[in-house]
């Protein structure tokens, strides 16, 4: 297996500051995520009107202590209704891996907001939501950790860092998966 990609890839490799660099894109989700962005859409249009109307009522002197513990709620259910939205419409950011040997640097990027994944885990459900870009330098003992890993539900290229571990590509095919271990294990050696 050579420095390209397997045929019809999204992968791209090419040179940065002189290290070889593969961007691994993620899928995109379609048009599934705009429904969902036109339900909270109108939702938020009633969320507005009952906001207003609370608020209202709250400084005539009519509200009492139940309207204003309300509005405490729904400007958490507003707000979060927001970030949702916004995280739906908000573009994904590549995987990086940067080739800088004897390192490897791995950028998470920020995968799109999946809200098909029934995940009854709520950890993976609270990343899904407020995910985090992290950019981690691996060094030659924690290279060796690379594993693909057979799972029921497909490959899984993975990377330990300490008792963190981090899925490579994981939105990439099988093919492509395992082109980019066997790229890694011949750059580094393993």
């Amino acid at each position: 297996m050579g420095n390209t990609p397997p045929e019809g890839s999204d992968i791209v490799v090419n040179m940065v500051d002189g290290y070889q660099c593969v961007i691994i894109p993620y899928k995109a989700l379609g048009y599934s995520k705009y429904y969902t962005v036109a339900f909270l859409g109108f939702w938020l249009c009633g969320w507005f009107i009952g906001f207003t109307h609370a608020i209202e009522e709250i400084s005539s002197g009519e509200g009492g202590l139940f309207l204003i513990f309300w509005l405490c709620g729904w400007s958490v259910g507003g707000l979060f209704a927001c970030f949702t939205v916004y995280r739906l419409l908000r573009k994904a950011k590549p995987q990086i891996l940067l080739f800088n040997r004897p390192y490897l640097t791995f950028d998470t990027g920020i995968p799109p907001m999946d809200l098909s994944k029934n995940d009854q885990n709520t950890r993976k459900f609270k990343q899904n939501i407020f995910t985090k870009r992290k950019k981690i330098e691996f060094d030659g003992r924690e290279i060796e950790s690379l594993k693909l890993r057979e799972t029921n539900g497909g490959n899984r290229l993975t990377l330990d860092k300490g008792a963190e571990r981090f899925d490579i590509a994981e939105m990439a095919r099988e093919v492509e998966k395992e082109w980019l271990f066997e790229l890694l294990k011949k750059n580094y050696r393993l």
